[in-house]
């Protein structure tokens, strides 16, 4: 008679102790729910200043939104691109993931390009907007902390003036353009528990 009720009890303090190690794992895998960065060349093509913003977190992957806002370049641009983007994030361990996305980057402003009597022009104001892919890596441990991504991101101008088009070497100028980006930056706010 004892012994079933041993058997039972020693049961259910594994399960329960199991239960706790997997809870304690799923508080340990919780991210930061925003995300603030500094992108070298990537969707705002020289610099970009960006916010990030935790979606959703499952047991595979993590989805986060991001905006970002790039004042003029020095010489090559002048006025403004907003990139936005979308990144899923999977294979994580350690900090370490693959991140892959797709985006959008929006540009009013001026550019200057050379004509084919090599004079430099700066074009009228005008609007473009490219779409990029994202393949690359991620760095960032659960919690709050530092932050790093390098990717490629290939490149495809949706719209731009065909004086830009013919005569700009910026990527929102060129119909593909093979680009890249680095980032660095601190991740923050409350952390979003992994499941509820």
């Amino acid at each position: 008679m004892i012994k079933p009720f041993i058997s039972t009890f020693i049961l259910l303090f594994l399960l329960s102790e199991a239960k706790a190690q997997n809870d304690v794992t799923l508080v340990d895998r919780s991210y930061a729910k925003n995300a603030v960065y500094i992108e070298l060349l990537g969707n705002g093509f020289a610099y970009s200043l960006n916010y990030e913003r935790l979606l959703l977190q499952d047991n595979l992957m993590t989805i986060r939104g991001r905006i970002g806002v790039t004042p003029g370049f020095v010489n090559l641009f002048k006025g403004i691109a907003i990139p936005l983007e979308v990144n899923a994030c999977f294979i994580q361990t350690r900090g370490h993931a693959l991140e892959t996305g797709i985006g959008f980057t929006w540009f009013n402003g001026k550019s200057r390009y050379r004509n084919e009597d090599r004079e430099l022009i700066t074009s009228q104001p005008y609007n473009a907007g490219s779409v990029s892919v994202r393949v690359g890596y991620r760095y960032q441990l659960p919690g709050r902390g530092f932050v790093f991504r390098a990717g490629i991101l290939p490149t495809f101008s949706v719209f731009a003036p065909d004086e830009v088009r013919n005569n700009s070497f910026l990527p929102f100028g060129k119909t593909f353009t093979p680009w890249g980006g680095i980032s660095a930056g601190y991740v923050f706010g409350k952390q979003k528990p992994k499941y509820r």
